[in-house]
């Protein structure tokens, strides 16, 4: 039996209790009972009715020095497992990864100016190994091309955002301008917007969004995580949607883009309905299911959508008001986002997850998050997604149900996304391991 110290230790927390105080200190002390030494970073999902406060009171508790980041959500991911209420903690312990975290309350205020000071002080809280890290670098000069380097660098960001409430966008789109504004296009970015169970937002009852970081409690929170890694990673986003033969473009739009007043120019409501052949009646009664089984897709250059779900009926049923900003002119397709279509994502991630497939690298973790829309549109099959995943990656896997999704596949830009699952995989492997990496073109496919 070896010795050899891992490379990265994982070990993952669950609870149920209805105290939140209990819940959080039962999920944290279970995620330390398979760690080596103390965690780098822990990570706290929540879903349902919790004294914030007192939850992170039980976390603090546990890592009374050690840094924890989290937040609320629709539901909960936990391997194969949909949660729709518990408190689920993930720690993470490696010598070959260094984390510098910034945050901020009050992110609706001022969200590129606030995202751009949480990101540069995130940025100057890293602390790198001045032996191992530049031992590391060295070797994939050595070992590998320059492409390798390029295309998988040593570094990338997550970043965690406060959701959509009602009058108050999440402001997503302007919040991952800012952190390329600060560390340039070709970071990867991976991350969501925490929020609480869809059905309370439809139901119009009042809600609040929380952001944990080491013991501060935020409502309008920002979490940024700037990662400098020796470990080799690999993201895909998907969604399975298909684009229909229906096509149209956004002909008018108010309040920055987040109103759809016109498509082809007419009534957003009126165009729905035509497309779909059904009533104004049937559509503005049951406008959320049909906006999040139907939504936009704007077509971009590589041949895939970027998708904006959940249009809600706007200024007397008029227009259409939407969590993220359309711009005039788009040409917009009508995607067909039924179960059926959804539940193939597992089958495209694992062909984008190729692009490192053949080098039998051993997964250590992935971190999933997946639009809330998908739990309401799968239904009772929602767990089937998780489970393929975790068949076809091989990954434990721990997660959330989210308001939008932020990431990207290797060597493309970032898309902020709806209906969506975002994925990220850390491996047991160093980078200086890998030999060689696969140009896959199965992304457009």
């Amino acid at each position: 039996m070896s010795n050899e110290k891992k490379k990265i230790s994982v070990s993952m927390g669950i609870s149920k209790s209805d105290n939140a105080f209990e819940a959080a200190k039962e999920a944290a002390t279970q995620s330390l009972s398979k760690i080596e030494g103390k965690p780098t970073i822990s990570f706290v999902y929540f879903c349902g009715e919790y004294d914030v406060n007192q939850l992170s009171n039980g976390l603090k508790s546990v890592f009374p020095d050690t840094e924890f980041v989290g937040g609320s959500s629709d539901s909960l991911a936990y391997e194969t497992e949909v949660l729709n209420k518990g408190v689920i903690v993930c720690s993470v312990q490696s010598e070959y990864l260094h984390i510098g975290i910034g945050s901020a309350d009050g992110i609706s205020k001022d969200p590129y100016k606030i995202t751009k000071t949480a990101i540069n002080d995130a940025l100057s809280k890293i602390k790198v190994d001045k032996y191992i890290d530049p031992y590391i670098q060295f070797l994939r000069v050595k070992k590998t091309n320059v492409k390798n380097l390029m295309k998988l660098p040593s570094y990338f960001v997550f970043v965690f955002s406060r959701g959509f409430k009602p009058n108050n966008m999440g402001n997503e789109n302007i919040i991952i301008q800012s952190i390329s504004d600060e560390i340039g296009l070709s970071c990867t970015i991976f991350g969501g917007s925490f929020g609480v169970p869809l059905e309370n937002v439809f139901a119009g009852k009042p809600y609040e969004i929380y952001s944990l970081h080491s013991g501060k409690v935020m409502k309008d929170g920002i979490i940024t995580m700037v990662f400098v890694s020796s470990l080799a990673y690999q993201h895909a986003i998907r969604n399975g949607a298909k684009p229909t033969k229906e096509v149209g473009y956004i002909s008018k739009i108010e309040n920055n883009g987040f109103v759809v007043a016109g498509i082809s120019g007419m009534d957003p409501i009126d165009w729905y309905c035509q497309k779909l052949k059904i009533t104004r009646e049937e559509f503005v009664s049951k406008q959320g299911a049909y906006t999040q089984m139907f939504p936009l897709g704007i077509p971009d250059e590589y041949g895939s959508f970027t998708i904006r779900t959940g249009g809600v009926p706007y200024d007397n049923n008029t227009k259409l008001a939407f969590t993220l900003p359309f711009v005039e002119g788009n040409p917009v397709f009508l995607m067909d986002a039924k179960r059926d279509n959804l539940l193939e994502t597992p089958d495209l991630i694992k062909k984008d997850y190729e692009y490192l497939g053949k080098q039998n690298l051993k997964p250590a973790l992935t971190f999933a998050i997946l639009c809330g829309s998908r739990r309401l549109c799968c239904r009772e099959k929602t767990p089937d997604e998780l489970k393929k995943l975790k068949s076809n990656i091989k990954s434990p896997i721990f997660g959330f149900y989210s308001f939008t999704e932020v990431g990207s596949g290797a060597g493309r830009p970032t898309k902020i996304q709806h209906m969506s699952t975002s994925l990220f995989t850390l491996y047991e492997n160093l980078l200086t391991e890998l030999k060689w990496l696969i140009v896959s073109m199965n992304w457009l496919k």
